[in-house]
């Protein structure tokens, strides 16, 4: 799967392991560096949701996955690619990129 980021500061924070780590300090860093790796490593959204399952909550067209106890990371599909079911939900299965559009904290 291909990860796009929604900006460069986004970007710079998952795949630039200094700047993750100033942002959020060593141990979510490399949570959050290997997040990416994690997703790109599978062919389509819902492998990747398969393993993520305790950690993610999916919330229509997009999905959240949980870095640590305090973080979100925010992901939507992109492209033109990916298909609908009859309920007009995304299926999974089809998406093979996403898009990183934010990292929040957890309420």
């Amino acid at each position: 799967m291909k990860v796009s980021f929604a900006d460069n500061d986004l970007r710079d924070c998952c795949c630039l392991f200094e700047v993750a780590e100033d942002r959020y300090g060593s141990h979510l860093a490399h949570q959050l560096i290997t997040l990416i790796a994690d997703a790109e490593a599978f062919e389509c959204a819902e492998q990747w949701h398969e393993i993520l399952v305790d950690h993610m909550e999916l919330n229509g067209d997009s999905f959240a996955v949980h870095i640590g106890t305090e973080y979100m990371a925010g992901f939507v599909p992109v492209g033109n690619a990916y298909l609908r079911n009859t309920q007009g939900r995304i299926n999974w299965s089809s998406v093979q990129r996403l898009k990183l559009t934010s990292i929040t904290r957890r309420l």
